[in-house]
């Protein structure tokens, strides 16, 4: 469906035609057709899929997340990101996948331009349902493909819990180490940081986990 004759991909009269879950395109076509789109979009495995909303309490701990680790981190060193900004495969690796965690940390780039990173040093989700952590597995299957990042942790939205995977010299866990309760600690010492779930969850209503 790519036309050299355009300059994006698709042309811009079948973007009002196709519905976005039915369209296949690279990392870079699909950054420059998501400038042009209302709402929020990801590409996985060459496919478009959008995101869905997030609710209050999903924004109200990614939002403190982001807080704690803006505190530790040397932007000298590294760049903190929430949101908007893209984890992008690279483009000539074929996989077809720009992912928008809650926060990727990267190397300081010093740009201002740029819309996603191709060297995710650590990737943070939360997540928006009562389901348990380690199902999510799956998202470090995909993030494995950059061979930059070396730690990602999984957020509950409700409860005081987390799920880390840290990479070391002997390549990713099997299972995340689960950290559970008010005085749980998420390390990172790959950015020098940590997180105490009390900081995270101190407005929360939340029952004490059995250890």
């Amino acid at each position: 469906m790519y036309d050299a004759r355009y300059r994006t991909w698709p042309p811009r009269e079948l973007m009002v035609s196709l519905q976005p879950t039915s369209l296949r395109m690279s990392e870079d076509q699909f950054l420059a057709w998501a400038r042009t789109q209302e709402g929020r979009y990801e590409l996985l495995a060459g496919k478009v899929r959008r995101l869905a909303g997030a609710t209050r309490a999903h924004e109200r701990v990614a939002k403190r997340i982001f807080m704690v680790l803006y505190a530790q981190v040397d932007e000298r060193t590294f760049d903190l990101n929430k949101g908007g900004f893209g984890v992008q495969a690279p483009s000539a690796s074929g996989s077809g996948t720009v992912l928008y965690p809650d926060i990727v940390i990267d190397p300081q780039s010093g740009a201002g331009g740029e819309r996603s990173t191709c060297q995710p040093v650590v990737i943070i989700e939360v997540v928006s349902s009562r389901a348990d952590c380690e199902p999510h597995i799956q998202k470090l299957d995909r993030y494995k493909a950059w061979d930059t990042l070396r730690h990602l942790a999984v957020f509950d939205h409700e409860e005081p819990r987390a799920c880390v995977w840290t990479k070391t010299g002997d390549g990713w866990p099997a299972r995340p180490v689960r950290i559970e309760g008010a005085g749980g600690i998420v390390n990172l010492p790959a950015i020098g940081a940590a997180i105490t779930l009390d900081e995270i969850y101190r407005s929360h209503t939340y029952r004490t986990f059995a250890r």
